[in-house]
């Protein structure tokens, strides 16, 4: 579940001025910091880079018109008319389990009235042409995207952003 701690909420609005650009460098930055940290100030700049993270995802989603969930769904959840009354009682994990999707590090998003609308993924050294995922996806009557004009924001230059749609 996402929460906002505090100090969490203090850093998101420290960074909230700058460009998706600069973010996505200070990511970058922040990652290869905290590599060579200990203690609190590792937590620091994990928690940094949380906030940082954070702030994108909410980004993308509100150029989506989607809002980022408070927490994780199963990739079912995108698949229309796939469950049946039973499933509905079932939690998330119950269900299916989305590295069968080849979903990693992932992000859910929500329509304004709440219902599932999409799963952003960052797959660690994938390129859209080794995706070997389509027809398992096409088969769930869901849509993969690779957004060209939108970087992957969990580990930028080491994953690829993969979004997730109904079709």
């Amino acid at each position: 579940m996402r929460y906002h701690t505090a100090e969490m909420v203090r850093l998101m609005e420290v960074f909230k001025p700058l460009s998706l650009e600069d973010r996505i460098r200070k990511i970058s930055h922040l990652i290869s910091k905290e590599g060579r940290m200990e203690g609190k100030d590792k937590d620091f700049c994990c928690l940094s880079c949380k906030a940082v993270q954070e702030l994108v995802a909410i980004e993308f989603g509100w150029r989506n018109g989607w809002k980022l969930a408070r927490t994780p769904f199963s990739v079912i959840r995108l698949v229309p008319f796939a469950l049946s009354a039973d499933d509905l009682f079932l939690s998330d994990s119950q269900l299916l389990d989305n590295s069968q999707f080849g979903i990693d590090h992932q992000y859910c998003y929500r329509k304004k009235n709440g219902a599932p609308v999409a799963i952003a993924s960052h797959n660690y050294g994938l390129k859209k042409e080794e995706f070997r995922y389509s027809e398992i996806v096409e088969s769930h009557g869901l849509r993969v995207q690779f957004p060209e004009l939108y970087p992957s924001w969990y580990y930028p230059g080491q994953t690829t952003l993969v979004v997730y749609t109904r079709a």
